[in-house]
């Protein structure tokens, strides 16, 4: 990878919810962050990022720390939340057009006579 000053540089990035706060995650530097919003995390990333990157500039092993991919069993751990995340959403989805399909009622005693 080669940094140009003034250049743009495309990374990939993982953002996934984790209790009440986003996680953003660099594949390329196994550089982390996180907000309140996804978009908070991906700017906080992007923060991170560029001091990651300008420590290794400055510390003179740009090539020992760039690119440093994110450990395999990490990006296991990802894709497997992500495939039960597309499973749970499709059986919700499942569940959905089942519940669609029954006819339903609504009973309610108004609170006002017209």
């Amino acid at each position: 990878m080669i940094l140009m000053k003034g250049k743009e540089i495309e990374l990939n990035c993982i953002i996934e919810k984790e209790g009440k706060i986003f996680s953003a995650l660099c594949l390329e530097l196994d550089v982390a962050s996180c907000g309140n919003t996804p978009q908070e995390a991906a700017e906080n990333l992007k923060d991170a990022i560029v001091s990651y990157l300008d420590y290794a500039v400055a510390s003179g092993k740009f090539e020992e720390y760039v690119p440093r991919p994110v450990p395999r069993n990490v990006l296991r751990q990802y894709k497997e939340r992500a495939q039960n995340a597309s499973e749970h959403r499709e059986r919700l989805r499942r569940e959905l057009l089942d519940y669609n399909k029954i006819p339903h009622k609504i009973v309610f005693k108004p609170r006002y006579a017209c």
